[in-house]
């Protein structure tokens, strides 16, 4: 399959389950930006497990 395919492969969840996640809090961008990188952080929720913070960013427009 390649090496892209092999990597994208083992980043799979061995048991996904459908859940929530609550943004408890966000990084603002800046004032003339149409795009910036964007730090969340979350609360992820699913039924059977204990609720996680989680931290996560990437990049995001800004336009809306």
């Amino acid at each position: 399959m390649g090496l892209l395919g092999d990597w994208a492969k083992s980043k799979r969840m061995s048991q996904p389950t459908r859940g929530t996640a609550q943004v408890v809090s966000a990084s603002m961008p800046p004032y003339d930006a149409s795009s910036s990188n964007c730090s969340l952080h979350l609360v992820v929720s699913a039924e059977g497990l204990e609720p996680t913070p989680v931290e996560h960013t990437g990049m995001a427009s800004v336009k809306r």
